[in-house]
């Protein structure tokens, strides 16, 4: 009887060989994350740098897409988290949030500006790279240690699959640009954890 229901659980059917299977597909939170962030702070740099209005503008619609791709699922998949944690979890998970607001009311300005080659373009440009610097300097140490902390590394790839869920979600109320397939069909890397 053991014997049956261990190659039961072997089946490439079971449902025990696909949620093994989906482990080792899935990715710390964090990781997630990082590349998400890594993607972030070079359009940002890259809108920054940008001497003419079109290319400036190119780069601003893609990080107009970028931003609110991944914030709009962390906030679902992670800040929410944080939020039922601790106290101090709710703390950066709602400072978080301001900081996704602010980010976004900035990309919301500069997408208004009649010209994206002048001075004052290239000053909300630079705010809005020293902000988001700020923000994932943030994330990457008081958020990742806090989510290390309040969260064992299975519950972080749980949490993983739900941002890449809300990503892929996201991606299909907003279009299919390039860059939309691109961000909500990116598979994750084995974690280094």
């Amino acid at each position: 009887m053991l014997k049956a229901f261990t190659s039961l659980l072997a089946s490439p059917d079971s449902a025990e060989h696909k949620r093994s299977s989906a482990r080792s597909h899935a990715a710390d939170i964090r990781d997630l994350i990082r590349r998400d962030h890594e993607e972030l702070l070079t359009l940002v740099g890259k809108l920054t740098e940008a001497r003419s209005a079109a290319t400036r503008s190119r780069f601003l619609k893609q990080l107009a897409y970028a931003a609110p791709a991944h914030d709009k699922p962390e906030e679902r998949a992670v800040y929410a988290a944080l939020k039922k944690a601790t106290d101090e979890s709710a703390d950066i998970a709602h400072e978080g949030k301001v900081e996704h607001e602010l980010v976004s009311g900035l990309l919301k300005k500069l997408s208004r500006m009649r010209d994206l080659g002048s001075d004052q373009a290239k000053a909300h440009a630079e705010v809005l790279k020293e902000l988001l610097e700020h923000h994932i300097e943030e994330e990457h140490s008081e958020m990742f240690e806090q989510l290390e902390r309040d969260f064992d590394a299975e519950q972080r790839v749980v949490m993983g699959a739900a941002f890449l869920a809300a990503k892929q979600a996201f991606a299909r109320a907003h279009g299919s640009s390039k860059t939309a397939r691109k961000a909500a069909s990116r598979r994750p890397a084995k974690s280094g954890r």
